[in-house]
Formats: C-alpha cells, sequence, structure tokens
C-alpha cells in the first residue's frame, strides 16, 4: 500500500512528487527515463530534446530547481520561411521583406476586415483579428500544417497572448520599414548549458521514488489498486496522473458509455521529429523558425546546438524538425515519406546536405492537443468522472489542455500540495 501514487515522470509527474515528499510519494514511468515530453536523448556526442523546449517560467519553486542546473538565456528572435523569403516573427507585424502587391493586398485586407464577425471559431478570430489575406496567405496555411485542422474546426480558448494582436499603424510601420526589434511574448529563455533540457529535472531524482519500465495498465478506483503489465499491483492511497486522458479512461472497467464516447470526441496530434547531424558549425543563423510552404511537412525548425553549444561537438552543428500529423487523418504520413521531405525540405531552406552525418527519424505519439468544438464539453465529462473516482489529473495530456512545461510542472505540484495539506502534512 502506498500513501500517493503517482503514475508518469514527465515534468507534471515530478512536481507532484516533490509536492507530497519523497517520503510520501511513488512514481511510476512506463518508459525507461523520467521527463516524458521534457527528455532528451543523445546520438553519438549530439543532445537532442524531444522538441523544442526552452524554460520560461518564473513559479518560485520552478526555478528552485531549475535554477541548480547551470543555464544560459536566449532572447527570443524567431523568424518565419515563406516562399523563399526570411520574415521575422509574427509576420503580420514585419511585412516589409514581402512583395509591394503582397504588403498592400494585406494591409487593404486588414483595413478592410469585418468588424462586426460573430467570433464562433478560430477561423472568425483570424479574419477578425488579421483581414482575409494574411489569414488565408500565412495561418490558415500554418494551422493546417500544426493543428492538423482547418481554422473553422478550431475553439479560440487555447490563444491567450500566443498569438500577436496588432492594429494599423502597427502593420504599417512593420510593412515600410524592417524593424530592428523582435516582439515575442515571452522575454528570456532559459536552457541547460549542457544535458539538454533533460537537465532541469535532474534535481528532482533525488528527492522523488521513481519506478521505471512500470507500465499501469488497469486502475480500479473502488479498491484502490493498480494493476502493471508485468503483473504486479499496489494500492494507494491518493492517486496522480499524467497520463493522456483518454488512456486513463481505458484502464477503467466499468466507464459509463457517455464518459467513453466523449473520449473518443478529443483530438490531438503526433510528431514525427527529425534529428539532423553537420559536420560544420553554424549550419543555422536561426534558434528556430516556422515555416508556410506547404511542400515542407514541417512546421518548425530549429538549432540546438544554437541552444547550447554543449549539444554539438566542436565544429559540429545540428538542427531538429517537427512534422505534425493526425493518425487519424494523415494514414500516409510514415518515417520514410518524412525522412524523404526532409532531405527534400533541407536543400530548398539552402542547408548544406552533403554536410548530414546522420538523420534519425522518431514518432510520438502525443503532441498538441487540439481544440476542436466537442473538446470543452468532453473534456468536462471525462474530467468530472475521474475526479469523481479520485483520480487527480494533472499536466497537459491528463488534463487536456494547452500547457507549457512549466505550467504542467505547476498542475503537479500545486494539486499534490493541495491534497496533502486535505490530508494532512
Amino acid at each position: 500500500m502506498k500513501d500517493v501514487v503517482i503514475l508518469g515522470a514527465g515534468v507534471a509527474g515530478l512536481g507532484a512528487a516533490l509536492a507530497a515528499g519523497k517520503e510520501r510519494a511513488t512514481v511510476f514511468e512506463r518508459k525507461n527515463h523520467i521527463g516524458g515530453t521534457c527528455s532528451s536523448f543523445k546520438i553519438g556526442g549530439f543532445t537532442f530534446d524531444t522538441g523544442i523546449h526552452l524554460s520560461f517560467g518564473d513559479n518560485k519553486v520552478l526555478r528552485s530547481i531549475f535554477d541548480q542546473t547551470p543555464y544560459s538565456t536566449h532572447v527570443p528572435m524567431p523568424y518565419n520561411y515563406f516562399s523563399g523569403i526570411w520574415i521575422k516573427h509574427p509576420v503580420q507585424s514585419n511585412l516589409y521583406p514581402l512583395p509591394l502587391e503582397m504588403k498592400i493586398a494585406a494591409i487593404k485586407d486588414f483595413v478592410q476586415r469585418p468588424s462586426d464577425i460573430a467570433i464562433n471559431s478560430y477561423a472568425d478570430w483570424l479574419l477578425f483579428q488579421y483581414g482575409e489575406y494574411l489569414t488565408r496567405t500565412f495561418h490558415d496555411v500554418y494551422t493546417r500544417k500544426y493543428w492538423r485542422k482547418d481554422p473553422c474546426e478550431m475553439t479560440t480558448d487555447w490563444i491567450g497572448n500566443r498569438m500577436k494582436q496588432v492594429d494599423l499603424e502597427e502593420i504599417l510601420s512593420g510593412a515600410l520599414a524592417e524593424k530592428k526589434e523582435h516582439e515575442y511574448y515571452i522575454n528570456e529563455m532559459r536552457y541547460p548549458k549542457s544535458g539538454g533540457f533533460a537537465a532541469f529535472l535532474e534535481p528532482l531524482k533525488d528527492l522523488t521514488d521513481i519506478h521505471l519500465e512500470k507500465k499501469a495498465v488497469q486502475i480500479d478506483p473502488m479498491r484502490k489498486l493498480l494493476a502493471f503489465s508485468d503483473g504486479d499491483k499496489v494500492g494507494y492511497d491518493q492517486l496522480f496522473c499524467s497520463v493522456p486522458m483518454p488512456e486513463i479512461v481505458g484502464m477503467i472497467e466499468g466507464t459509463p458509455e457517455k464518459v467513453r464516447s466523449a473520449a473518443e470526441a478529443f483530438a490531438c496530434t503526433s510528431v514525427c521529429l527529425v534529428s539532423v547531424g553537420f559536420d560544420l558549425p553554424d549550419v543555422s543563423e536561426y534558434l528556430w523558425f516556422y515555416v508556410y510552404d506547404e511542400d515542407i511537412l514541417f512546421s518548425r525548425i530549429y538549432s540546438p546546438s544554437i541552444q547550447a553549444a554543449s549539444n554539438a561537438p566542436v565544429n559540429k552543428s545540428s538542427l531538429q524538425m517537427e512534422c505534425y500529423f493526425s493518425k487519424e487523418s494523415d494514414p500516409d504520413i510514415t518515417q520514410d515519406l518524412v525522412k524523404e521531405n526532409a532531405f527534400y525540405s533541407m536543400k530548398k531552406l539552402g542547408f548544406p546536405v552533403d554536410s548530414i552525418m546522420f538523420v534519425d527519424v522518431r514518432i510520438l505519439d502525443y503532441a498538441n492537443v487540439t481544440f476542436t468544438h466537442p473538446t470543452a464539453k468532453a473534456r468536462k465529462v471525462v474530467s468530472d468522472y475521474l475526479e469523481s473516482l479520485g483520480i487527480n489529473l494533472i499536466g497537459r495530456y491528463a488534463e487536456w489542455r494547452y500547457l507549457w512545461s512549466n505550467q504542467s510542472f505547476v498542475s503537479g505540484y500545486d494539486k499534490a500540495l493541495r491534497t496533502v495539506n486535505r490530508y494532512g502534512s
């Protein structure tokens, strides 16, 4: 019998374990390493993360852990690639590099955009914010690449400050002259000097009782009992799950049909992650950039060797490329297809493919939670049911929300802290 059991040693699970305390909490992780989607891996002398990760959370507890690891800071300066043109991010504020006719069309449609439109979808929001030309040329295209949905299929509750809203003066100033400054919703980002992003999580290892390669396959909430794939069973008093919400539902026998149907309404993307090592330094001048061309499968590309010099051997450098897809709607996406497109894309973008040392391709089943119209209602049905069974949901996939890594940590930490205080420290 365990006091506090946590499923998943990702950043949310580790946050929960920290709050509950090592003497009370036990973490079970299905993989052979901690970190979840915030983990890192090595290929030769190169270090890569499972997707781009940079820390910008100011939560005091988070910083007390992460700041134990020596880190460097980066000022976010992302770019966009569109039809051979490099544009500062965000596009709508930096139209200067575009041909004159495109700038005129973008500004004209921005001025004439509807002011009384009902915002019932992300498509409506884009049209209201940017006008038809910018929406059709840039945002519609990127939405389909990144979210694998048309904007009309998506809601707006995920946006927050992630999308830059502009006025006419800002569009005109960015169209008439190149801006020196960059505009991003985060001013400073931190990254470990060595060990990849996962190095930020290393201090948590000694503060937490972690059992690796322990995959939970069944939850019996009435008996407060967990069953694992290796045949072990563990009882618990309090249970915290960072496992994806649909998978939690699948581990519980006797779940009402209403709840199962709601879980089936969830949508998310997977990502095919391509990691590339180059036998030359400084392969990219950008830490990361977004790609709008539809013949390039990748929506975001970045350079781990810029994140930290230790991520590549001396006089070497690296890229990592993200191809998002939906297993339901993109059955033709295969690792071979993505790898082939990676070479095509790098040639088109001007990267020296003759200097490539290796190309590693791997798929992550869960990338981004997709906010379609059924999501909010379905999430409430499922989360209400799971919470009624005493299952505490933490992190991006268990809560089925758009949470950054720092927010996922706080999700686990705060919920566990409240539970510990409620039931006694």
